[in-house]
């Protein structure tokens, strides 16, 4: 799986565990940015990253103060390989909301892109280990694709095993996990594991 891939289906991942987070719309905060947050995140999920860019920086415009968008025109930026402007929004939506699961998973997943898995296991790990997240296992998912590309398959099956643990319908962890244990030469793990989907 190339590197291209596995972030983008780790974005996707990020996608799914926000939108399922007590509603059908990603932000829902009360904020002037919130459409444009979701219409920018639509447009990521239909390709159209130049619409995406656009009402991601409304959003930004509409309210600067606003994690969500800040940790929203990033992704964009991201997903542009706009390295700068990218780290940029990340900071700002971690200045903003140091503790937010989501601006912490989306930064894992911009840390694990640029090749720094220690910080993006611990931008992960936060994301995972806070209360106010609804779907925990989704960084954990992300963990353990970041250390899955990285070659760790042991720190790759540990955080899919937590992923699993914490929410065992969850195919894609399920599924993540299989593919790892085979990688790992557990056949009869994996066996198992596929057993469940």
């Amino acid at each position: 799986m190339t590197i291209v891939r596995l972030v983008l289906l780790s974005l996707l991942l990020a996608l799914a565990g926000c939108a399922t987070q007590g509603s059908s719309k990603v932000s829902a905060t009360g904020s002037p940015a919130d459409i444009y947050i979701d219409l920018a995140l639509a447009y990521t999920q239909s390709g159209q990253l130049g619409f995406a860019l656009e009402n991601g920086q409304k959003a930004v415009r509409a309210d600067a103060r606003s994690a969500n968008a800040q940790a929203t025109l990033a992704y964009v930026y991201f997903l542009l390989q706009e390295a700068e402007e990218a780290r940029l929004h990340f900071d700002r939506a971690l200045a903003i909301s140091p503790n937010d699961p989501a601006v912490r998973n989306y930064y894992g997943l911009y840390l694990c892109a640029a090749g720094d898995t220690a910080g993006a296991d611990a931008a992960f790990l936060a994301a995972g280990r806070n209360a106010d997240n609804s779907a925990p296992w989704i960084p954990y998912i992300n963990a353990g694709l970041c250390y899955e590309q990285q070659g760790n398959l042991a720190m790759a099956r540990e955080r899919l095993a937590t992923a699993v643990r914490l929410n065992s319908n969850s195919v894609q962890a399920v599924s993540a996990l299989a593919r790892v244990e085979r990688k790992s030469g557990n056949i009869s793990t994996a066996q198992t594991l596929e057993q469940q989907l």
